[in-house]
């Protein structure tokens, strides 16, 4: 039986570590380590991990100042010693069979993708689990829901973006894609994804003017990794369009119409710049494996820019009470 590095960061988790924890212990596969990194919580969160170390062979942890959770997952790489590697964040939770499943799917792959459950309170909200095509790894860019060759990661170098608080996960992921071809799809959900409003996802969303130039050099990050590929061009534009997308509708209602606008412009021109750059002509792209709502919302955008009424429509969604895609 293969073994499993389990990495966590943790940050004032204190309210979620047993039930993180105890998910883990509970799996039908046992041969795992699981490392725990303090990232410099001010709970009693150490405490409950030492608890934890002291009763259980397999956990153990690292005690380091706050640095953030990239800085705190590349040390849990570092340290690892199992033959794959597989991100929980303290505040989920996975199905017992979970482990056993990823395991059983990575076989010679790099990296196996699998869906996750929203969850809000003690009630599952919707699952999501990805369908058997290529889009699906451009599309499930977080890091938990996954598994990888731990060998395949190391020796590539691949780490977590250190100096944005935002999209580390997909910079890692669009690394490990541009990497390698051997990716395995997953149509399974045991993952449980949290909803913490305490989060720091959470946080960050509702802080739009600090999100901005980091959310550019994110996307100048992986322009970086693309820039020697063999991947198709239209996944790239695609994978920036849907990107950019999401990014303005979780600045809506946070900006004025006229921020929302200017925001609106600077990202368009980086995907401007990129289609001159591979002369791309900008036509309608529905990505097979996407969700329909996903597809139209990117493909609107499009239509609208054609018809230069952008202006209205942007304004129109940055007004509107409506859902965030998810």
């Amino acid at each position: 039986m293969n073994s499993i590095s389990i990495i966590i960061p943790v940050y004032n988790g204190s309210k979620f570590i047993s039930r993180c924890l105890d998910s883990i212990l509970n799996q039908t596969y046992k041969n795992t380590e699981v490392i725990l990194i303090n990232d410099g919580s001010t709970d009693n969160s150490l405490e409950i991990i030492k608890e934890y170390s002291n009763k259980y062979k397999n956990i153990k942890y690292i005690d380091q100042k706050n640095q953030g959770a990239s800085i705190a997952r590349n040390k849990g790489i570092e340290e690892s010693k199992g033959k794959y590697l597989v991100f929980i964040d303290i505040d989920d939770y996975i199905e017992s069979d979970y482990l056993e499943k990823l395991c059983s799917s990575i076989k010679n792959k790099d990296m196996v993708v699998s869906g996750y459950n929203r969850v809000v309170g003690s009630k599952t909200i919707f699952s999501k689990i990805p369908k058997n095509t290529y889009w699906s790894a451009f599309k499930y860019t977080a890091t938990w829901g996954k598994i990888y060759n731990a060998e395949f990661i190391k020796k590539n170098n691949i780490k977590f973006l250190d100096d944005v608080k935002i999209g580390e996960d997909l910079f890692f992921n669009i690394t490990v894609i541009n990497k390698t071809n051997k990716i395995g799809i997953l149509e399974y959900a045991g993952y449980n994804y949290y909803d913490n409003e305490e989060s720091l996802t959470n946080t960050i969303n509702k802080t739009a003017k600090k999100r901005n130039q980091q959310m550019l050099h994110l996307l100048n990050s992986i322009d970086e990794i693309f820039k020697e590929t063999k991947i198709d061009k239209k996944y790239i534009y695609f994978f920036y369009l849907k990107t950019i997308v999401f990014y303005l509708l979780t600045q809506r209602g946070l900006l004025s119409n006229k921020e929302y606008y200017n925001e609106y412009k600077k990202y368009f021109n980086f995907l401007e710049e990129y289609k001159n750059k591979y002369k791309l002509k900008e036509k309608m792209i529905f990505m097979k494996g996407e969700e329909f709502k996903v597809n139209l919302i990117c493909n609107l955008l499009i239509v609208f820019r054609k018809i230069k009424l952008d202006k209205l429509f942007l304004n129109l969604i940055n007004n509107l009470k409506i859902g965030r895609v998810q």
